[in-house]
């Protein structure tokens, strides 16, 4: 279904393949007669889920979109987000990224796109203590993650930054940072009409993954103050977001993932406190979310993976507050109480 917000701006949500992430947006707006135009994120790549390329280019018709008309302003670096800029930039359009989150994200695919980044991954998070058959099957479900995803993040790019701004058409499109998703996540905003392209910053539906695996270190504090500032800065726009429908009152939306955080680490706390003895960061998180000591299926292997990530982005914060601290062993993540 496609929306006409504001004069000559577009919002498609569409419906993907993939596990996790049921919707995602393709946001246009329209270039003056001899302009470029503008497109918002670009989804999963064609590969991984077909139904994301044909969603585009259908949609792309429907408004009669070119791509060598087309700038493409990446809001992070994951790969929902970016997915089809190597195909749209071989095709004519320019892609902008900030090259901060383009390090950031390398590091952090090649953590389980790359064998050596997987082992070491696998290492912090504590499988080498388990037996050969539950790390195997971990390996094969992280391959879910790189399957489909070759080269995605190899593609010509402009650099795009916080204090940049452009005009599209009537529009004058603000670039602004939104750290603690990703390090380096942008929003796009028109400060007349009020509305502001905000990629997975606020979600009205779910708590966003914040990972510090990947040297972005104080990740959920930098989220949460993040949260409070965009809240109020914008607080009468409309936002755009990558997944979902538009929405006004961010507060609602930040208060609901600030509890959501806050309730997480309490619980976290509780299970590493209660320990006789110094937890693996992969025990915590499958004691979290109770799935301890059961088989598991191969997409709850794949959950558990992410998991991880947003389980140690919560004990680094905890670690922040004085109430945990982190040993590594032989490159494992051990936690134990301080109080």
């Amino acid at each position: 279904m496609i929306q006409e917000i504001f004069p000559g701006v577009y919002v498609a949500e569409i419906e993907t393949e993939m596990v996790g992430v049921r919707h995602l947006n393709y946001s246009f707006l329209r270039g003056a007669v001899g302009e470029r135009s503008v497109l918002i994120d670009c989804g999963f790549p064609e590969k991984a889920d077909p139904s994301c390329g044909t969603a585009l280019r259908e949609v792309m018709r429907t408004l009669g979109f070119r791509p060598d008309g087309l700038d493409v302003l990446i809001t992070h670096g994951h790969k929902d987000h970016l997915g089809q800029a190597r195909a749209l930039a071989a095709e004519g359009a320019r892609i902008f990224v900030n090259p901060e989150d383009m390090d950031q994200s390398a590091i952090l695919n090649t953590l389980l796109m790359d064998e050596a980044g997987r082992r070491q991954l696998f290492r912090l998070v504590g499988l080498e203590t388990y037996d050969r058959e539950t790390y195997e099957a971990f390996w094969q479900a992280a391959d879910c993650f790189s399957e489909g995803y070759e080269g995605v993040w190899d593609f010509p790019y402009l650099p795009i930054r916080p204090g940049d701004c452009r005009q599209v058409g009537d529009y004058r499109l603000e670039v602004t940072a939104l750290p603690g998703h990703t390090r380096g996540e942008l929003g796009f905003f028109a400060r007349a009409q009020k509305f502001i392209f905000s990629g997975d910053h606020i979600l009205e539906e779910v708590a966003p993954i914040v990972s510090n695996i990947g040297e972005f270190p104080n990740a959920l504090s930098s989220y949460i103050a993040s949260l409070g500032e965009a809240a109020a800065r914008f607080s009468d726009y409309l936002f755009v977001p990558g997944h979902g429908a538009p929405f006004r009152n961010p507060r609602t939306a930040v208060e609901k993932t600030i509890r959501y955080y806050h309730r997480h680490c309490e619980n976290l706390y509780h299970i590493v406190r209660a320990a006789e003895e110094p937890l693996l960061l992969r025990d915590i998180g499958a004691m979290a979310y109770r799935r301890y000591q059961r088989p598991l299926t191969e997409k709850e292997r794949e959950v558990c993976i992410q998991i991880w990530f947003k389980t140690y982005a919560c004990l680094k914060y905890l670690e922040e507050q004085g109430a945990l601290r982190e040993e590594i062993k032989e490159g494992a993540s051990y936690w134990q109480s301080l109080q």
